[in-house]
């Protein structure tokens, strides 16, 4: 599934507008994150679908370096996040949980 959210289909494929790749990279490592964080998953599965992914869109064309820089954005930021006030990370696993949307 997510890959199928990174890629977008055709806009993947080189047709992406500029910055949708990196945006969709950034969306993921913060995804991963938020499994860590809900305890949805842990740090090694998270460190494994980094790999998968930064595979996949090394496929489409992206390089190494951009989807470092933008994934690892996305996960620290949103660690980062979690870690300067818990109890909204609690309430946001919680409605998580529920299948809320934020």
């Amino acid at each position: 599934m997510a890959n199928a959210l990174l890629t977008g289909g055709a806009l993947a494929q080189g047709n992406a507008p500029a910055g949708y790749n990196e945006t969709m990279i950034n969306a993921g490592g913060g995804a991963d994150a938020v499994g860590v964080i809900c305890e949805k998953s842990t740090l090694a599965q998270a460190k494994a679908h980094r790999a998968s992914l930064r595979k996949y869109m090394a496929g489409q064309g992206v390089p190494g370096a951009v989807f470092d820089t933008n994934y690892d954005r996305g996960f620290n930021e949103a660690m980062t996040r979690a870690k300067a006030n818990p109890a909204q990370a609690r309430a946001a696993c919680a409605q998580l949980a529920r299948g809320a949307r934020p």
